[in-house]
């Protein structure tokens, strides 16, 4: 299994309805799951990827992190096959600095962050934890609030995406994210049978997810009444 990320440079087949794409990217770093940086550059070229991209939008330019395993097809050779995107496990600053510019942060504004949190000792992720340290690291106090807004709504993003992957269907993963934006981990892991706020999710979908989840269908719990409720 290996950890890829890297920004799309085409898009050969789309299924947004299933979530499902192939596609072209080129990565900026890869390595073996497991070994992390003593296996840095395990995919060198341009490839091709296929599978489901979980609540992101893949078109050319988008930056996506993946893990995927290599696969041998009969006609066009290797490709990769991805078994989750997003992927978030293994970002590193350079990471950070890929998905800020490829989401409208200028080169120059990232470069000037990234250096200045170098000679500072800081990382990326330290230095976007509030406004106060971008400004004390030279950004106009307007500049720092935007950057700030940005990557919150992002890593936010990226962070729920990476946690539903194996909970909610591909399809519906969107509408769930739009619903509860920032909050969905805790929603999932407080009141699952809040998805049927959605409209979209049955009752007894729902208690499947919740069982996933490691609660108890117990007919006492008063989320799961208020659900059935709600359901019917």
């Amino acid at each position: 299994m290996i950890y890829v990320e890297g920004q799309v440079q085409n898009v050969v087949y789309s299924d947004e309805a299933n979530s499902f794409y192939i596609f072209k990217m080129k990565p900026d770093a890869s390595y073996v799951i497991g070994q992390n940086k003593n296996s840095l550059g395990v995919v060198n070229t341009s490839s091709v990827f296929r599978g489901k991209v979980i609540g992101l939008t893949v078109k050319p330019g988008a930056w996506l992190p993946l893990k995927a395993t290599q696969k041998r097809h009969k006609k066009y050779g290797i490709q990769y096959q991805i078994e989750q995107a997003p992927f978030i496990d293994y970002w590193t600053d350079k990471s950070i600095q890929s998905v800020l510019r490829a989401n409208g942060v200028s080169y120059y504004l990232v470069r000037m962050l990234s250096k200045n949190a170098a000679d500072k000792g800081l990382s990326m992720r330290e230095v976007l934890r509030s406004t106060q340290t971008l400004i004390e690291l030279g950004l106009k106090e307007e500049i720092a609030e935007g950057l700030y807004d940005k990557w919150s709504s992002l890593f936010s993003q990226f962070k729920a995406l990476s946690f539903v992957h194996d909970i909610i269907p591909a399809k519906k993963v969107r509408s769930v994210w739009d619903h509860f934006r920032d909050d969905v981990k805790k929603v999932l892991t407080s009141n699952p049978w809040r998805l049927l706020e959605l409209g979209s999710f049955n009752f007894a979908e729902v208690d499947k997810i919740a069982l996933s989840l490691g609660f108890d269908l117990d007919d006492s719990d008063l989320n799961r009444i208020e659900g059935a409720i709600q359901f019917v």
